[in-house]
């Protein structure tokens, strides 16, 4: 595959099973070329942040890919809540990710109760 200047791809692991990313377009940061983004691993192949520059502000985007089991995500949300107690600026926080959270048991697939 052809690179593109324009996009940088950061991986938080080099394991496709679980893996959090950020795809950031160049051209939407170049204001501030001397720091463009800071990228921070959290929990490896499962929660990142990366700090961006843009219009003289700092923001923060948090992603997430949540653990399917009740103990690894009581796990991964108390790291995710120590972790923002160093963000700065909290208004600027921005969280995403696929936080396996599911009510209905027909949302699952296959169908199943559980306590998760």
């Amino acid at each position: 595959m052809k690179e593109n200047p324009r996009i940088t791809i950061i991986s938080n692991n080099d394991n496709s099973k679980a893996e959090v990313a950020f795809v950031i377009n160049n051209d939407n940061i170049k204001e501030d070329t001397k720091n463009k983004w800071n990228h921070t691993i959290i929990i490896k192949g499962r929660v990142s942040t990366i700090k961006i520059r843009k219009n003289k502000q700092d923001y923060t985007i948090m992603n997430v890919y949540m653990p399917n089991d009740k103990k690894g995500k009581i796990e991964t949300i108390n790291k995710i809540k120590e972790h923002m107690k160093m963000i700065r600026n909290p208004n600027n926080l921005i969280i995403t990710g696929d936080f396996n959270f599911v009510t209905d048991t027909l949302d699952k697939s296959p169908p199943h109760k559980d306590n998760n």
